[in-house]
Parts: structure tokens; C-alpha cells; sequence
């Protein structure tokens, strides 16, 4: 482990708002967190393993008494400095020097084997090694790419171009949760014991066993969008605590501008020929046009010149070429095009 990773690590345990989500989540909790894993997914390991140091301190049964007192010394370790904030970048003035560092880690290291010799002497038994840290798995697409593959719990995914899913090495516990940016169709594993929860920013989308398909592309587009195939699925704002649950052929639309679900109907095979290899249109405007293909073939498109019309693009492409897809809109919309290694050009 590096010099700078251990720093991020004690930085982690000299959070209070860490050490209480660690100790007794809670769904606002829950949300800063998860919403701080997105947007730092390097961090995702030194996430884990601050949460084992911190588990292992209460990792064994012992009277209350003895529990008090390990309480009280880790709140003084961690009062010993000031907090630091690690959802953004601290001022100087805010970081603790670096004897401040060493002696947080050495009293940290003394309280985790302190008391696991207290404890251990108390029960009388022999200490046990602090649990293993699950380790947290990313499967990321760069434009022009998809893959399919299995979870743990043998579910299968289909994961789009430009689209990331982080998960465990293993399930552990009641639930089995997934981190989702960008778009995804499941085919969840049955486990009535162990609900699937989808989470995707704000929204959390939860299932026994089912499949459907979950679109969240937030640079470019509004809204996101469930779309459920067969069984049941409960969608879920954590921010607002609003939920909608849906049956086969039923989408919930999320709208990022007001922080609004809505229930509806779609087109199954619009929201998943994706999977399938077929890039497919339902009166698409040039921007979703544009978009989708710059996605789909990990090309940049620039227009030049003045659209005929607005576009209201219907059509199915099937495994085709770049090419010939520009080949039959070029013939349906009036425009010419040139195509230089990934860089196309349109004009009109």
C-alpha cells in the first residue's frame, strides 16, 4: 500500500459521518456515501478497507462495559485532530501534519490490538484475525464496446457502451447491491431471501428475481428510465423517499430536473434490441441519433451546415457498419458525409 493510500485511509477513519455510516447507516448516510463512491470509484478499495478497521473494533461479542470503553478510546483518537473532508479538497489549513498522521495510525493500531486482547483474554479465547475485505469489482465500457457477464449470485448482465457497474467480489448479508452508471439489462437470479437492488444516483431500483433494463446516462440525458420485462420490480427516490412499483411491459421514468417519478408504459423491444447487437430508432431526433451512434461505435460526429428539417428517424440496423448506417440516413435526411479514422463529418 502507498504512502498516499494510507493517508487516504486514516483520512476516512477520522471521519465522523464515515465511522457512523460504517457503525449505523441510515438511508441519508447510505445516499452521501454512495453518491462519494461514484464520484471517486479509485477510491473504492481504501473504502473497504477503512470499514474493516472500523467492523474489526466491534467485531466480537463483549459486555457492554468493555464495548463503552473501546468506544470512548476510538472517539478520542478521532478528536485528537481536526476532522477532515473527504468528499472535497481540503485547504491547507486543513490537513494535519504528518506526525499527526503517524500518531493517529500507531493509536488506531494500538486500540485495534488492545482491545482485541482484552476482548480475547475476557472470553477466553484466541484472537481472531480481522475479517477479509470483500473486494469490490468495476466493469467499465468505453464507447463503441458492450459485454456481457455474471455476478456472483450468477445473475447476468448486459452492461452498454459508456456505462460502468461496481459490485462485490461476493454477496454478503440480506441484500445484493449493484452501482450502475449508464445503461444495463439484468437477468436476476432468483433469491427471495436476498433482494437485487440497482442503485443509480438518487434511485434505487429493488427485485427478487426478474429482468429488466435500467438507463441512466447523466451527461447527456434527463431522464432515467426502468424498464421491466418479467416479474416485479419497486423503484425507490432515496432523496425524497417517493416509489413506484411496476409489472411487465411498465417503465418508471425518473426526471433529474424535478426529482419526479413516473409510471408509463414502453416498447420492449425500443429499450432492449441493444443487447442484442440491433441499433434501433422510434422518431428520433438528429441529437439522439447523433448521440446513440457516437455511443454505439466510439465515433465523434460533427455537423456542419443547417438541418433540412427537424429529424423523426424510424429504423433497425442489425450488426451493420457505421457506414452503412449513415449510408441509409444520408439517403433518408439529404446529406453527405466523410469518415476519417473516428472522426465523421456531416453536412448538410
Amino acid at each position: 500500500m502507498t504512502k498516499k493510500e494510507k493517508t487516504a485511509i486514516t483520512d476516512l477513519l477520522a471521519n465522523e459521518n464515515f465511522i457512523r455510516w460504517v457503525k449505523s447507516p441510515n438511508p441519508q448516510l447510505d445516499l452521501y456515501w454512495s453518491r462519494w463512491m461514484e464520484e471517486h470509484p479509485e477510491s473504492t478499495d481504501l473504502i473497504e478497507n477503512a470499514r474493516s478497521i472500523v467492523t474489526s473494533l466491534k467485531q466480537q461479542s463483549v459486555p457492554d462495559e468493555l464495548y463503552s470503553f473501546k468506544e470512548e478510546a476510538f472517539r478520542s483518537i478521532l478528536s485528537s485532530s481536526p476532522t477532515i473532508k473527504v468528499a472535497s479538497t481540503p485547504s491547507k489549513s486543513e490537513w494535519v501534519s504528518q506526525y499527526g498522521y503517524l500518531f493517529k495510525i500507531a493509536a488506531i493500531l494500538v486500540v485495534v490490538l488492545g482491545i482485541s486482547l482484552i476482548t480475547s483474554k475476557y472470553l477466553h479465547q484466541e484472537s481472531t484475525a480481522p475479517a477479509p475485505v470483500v473486494k469490490v469489482i468495476t466493469k467499465e465500457n468505453p464507447s463503441g464496446q458492450k459485454i456481457k457477464f455474471q455476478l456472483p449470485d450468477k445473475s447476468i448482465v448486459w452492461l452498454n457502451a459508456e456505462s460502468r457497474l461496481t459490485f462485490p467480489e461476493r454477496f454478503e448479508g440480506t441484500r445484493r447491491v449493484v452501482t450502475l452508471k449508464g445503461e444495463a439489462f439484468f437477468d436476476v437470479e432468483h433469491d427471495p431471501e436476498h433482494p437485487f437492488d440497482v442503485v443509480s444516483g438518487k434511485i434505487v431500483t429493488t427485485v427478487l428475481g426478474t429482468s429488466f433494463n435500467v438507463r441512466s446516462f447523466e451527461k447527456d440525458e434527463n431522464d432515467l428510465k426502468i424498464s421491466l420485462v418479467t416479474g416485479r420490480v419497486k423503484v425507490q427516490n432515496r432523496e425524497s423517499g417517493d416509489a413506484a412499483e411496476i409489472i411487465p411491459g411498465q417503465q418508471v421514468t425518473y426526471s433529474r430536473q424535478s426529482n419526479q417519478l413516473e409510471k408509463g408504459a414502453f416498447d420492449i423491444r425500443e429499450m432492449t434490441a441493444w443487447k442484442e447487437g440491433i441499433l434501433l430508432f422510434r422518431k428520433s431526433s438528429f441529437q439522439h441519433v447523433k448521440r446513440n451512434l457516437e455511443r454505439w461505435y466510439g465515433v465523434e460526429i460533427e455537423a456542419e451546415g443547417k438541418l433540412n428539417r427537424p429529424w423523426s428517424v424510424n429504423g433497425e440496423f442489425d450488426h451493420q457498419s457505421i457506414e452503412r448506417v449513415l449510408e441509409r440516413l444520408a439517403f433518408a435526411e439529404n446529406f453527405t458525409f466523410t469518415i476519417r479514422e473516428k472522426k465523421i463529418t456531416i453536412k448538410f
